[in-house]
């Protein structure tokens, strides 16, 4: 036989029960509650992917030069050509200029990356570096600076995650209007000039502006795959995991 609702027994916990609306209310809070606790948990323990997680994060890769034909395959000019590299592989343009830079831009791993060379002569690269760090709010962490170095032998690539200048002009321009170190570099090995019994040899300044010699440069376009894959790794995983994978394979 039908009973009617108003019949039956009620339910011993029912008292106990929350309406609907309230229901749904402490499950929201207890599951946004689960998910604060558990985030500040896996950032505390991973602070370098915090910026890397926010995908409106742009980065800055500059390569460093010299602007002109007469410098434009000199070792001082290592940067410059590890970029123009990097950017033909991309598909991206650095045919566009502002501040006293080419510049040209593209996405990558989730993540918008400016690409910069200095076109005011290298002991003033960071007058323009500047400008471009400010307008795209560039953090720290996320500029990667490329350039030729005399204290690592031709041809090896070495990432830090920051550090002086090493008698390097343009770093020492970009550490003056940065106003901090701690950016990081990727190092392109150019080796010092050879000297002779008597410890004499070509001047360093001499030597960094003139041309890689046919050798050289067979052995600098060698390395520049390998560039283009740490430029890879520090745009999508960070400094640290780009010297992990990179550093030692030259």
């Amino acid at each position: 036989m039908y009973r009617s609702r108003s019949t039956k027994k009620p339910c011993p916990c029912q008292g106990n029960l929350l309406k609907g609306s309230q229901a749904i209310a402490v499950a929201v809070f207890l599951l946004h509650d689960y998910n604060l606790r558990f985030s500040r948990d896996y950032l505390d323990s991973n602070a370098h992917l915090i910026s890397l997680m926010d995908n409106n994060s742009p980065c800055l890769i500059v390569g460093l030069g010299n602007p002109g034909p007469q410098y434009e395959l000199t070792r001082h000019n290592a940067g410059f050509l590890a970029l123009d590299y990097f950017a033909d592989q991309q598909g991206w343009s650095l045919s566009a200029e502002k501040w006293q830079g080419q510049h040209g831009s593209g996405r990558l791993a989730r993540r918008r990356v400016v690409l910069v060379k200095p076109q005011t002569f290298m002991n003033r690269s960071g007058e323009c570096v500047i400008r471009f760090a400010d307008f795209h709010r560039i953090k720290p962490d996320s500029i990667l600076i490329l350039h030729d170095d005399l204290d690592l032998p031709l041809g090896k690539i070495k990432v830090a995650a920051q550090g002086g200048a090493g008698g390097h002009n343009g770093i020492r321009s970009l550490m003056q209007h940065l106003g901090r170190q701690d950016f990081a570099r990727l190092k392109i090995g150019i080796g010092r000039p050879p000297r002779n019994e008597q410890g004499q040899g070509v001047p360093i300044e001499q030597y960094v502006l003139s041309a890689f010699s046919d050798e050289e440069f067979t052995l600098f376009n060698s390395r520049l795959p390998l560039i283009q894959e740490s430029l890879e790794l520090f745009i999508g995983h960070g400094a640290a995991q780009c010297m992990n994978q990179v550093n030692g394979r030259t």
